[in-house]
């Protein structure tokens, strides 16, 4: 998987993320792990789902502007979201990053190859 950067709010995100580009990184994501350490980026995701989690994650998606259009808070286990049809990408984060870095709808982000 490939590193990558994500700035909001004048903040990097200090998590590692990665860009999940196969379909094996895509179907696998962060299914199975017993803490959520890092975050992925999926792009064109339409919804994404939390099968097979053990932990909340915070879900943001974001469109071609790279404007924030939609944050789910502490999504839970076995859950699945809305579909989000202009999102042109969505990153998955541990639980309470969504808080601690001040992402909302209507933020923007600085994305790039780290």
């Amino acid at each position: 998987m490939k590193e990558m950067s994500v700035i909001v709010n004048n903040q990097k995100i200090d998590v590692p993320i990665f860009w999940a580009q196969s379909f094996f990184e895509r179907f696998k994501g962060l299914m199975f792990q017993k803490e959520i350490s890092y975050g992925l980026i999926f792009s064109n995701p339409g919804s994404l789902h939390t099968s097979f989690m053990f932990k909340p994650i915070d879900v943001l998606f974001w469109d071609k502007n790279k404007k924030v259009i939609k944050v789910i808070e502490g999504m839970k286990p076995w859950r699945i979201s809305s579909y989000q049809l202009k999102a042109k990408a969505a990153l998955e984060l541990p639980n309470g990053s969504l808080r601690k870095y001040g992402i909302k709808v209507g933020s923007l982000l600085e994305v790039s190859d780290v």
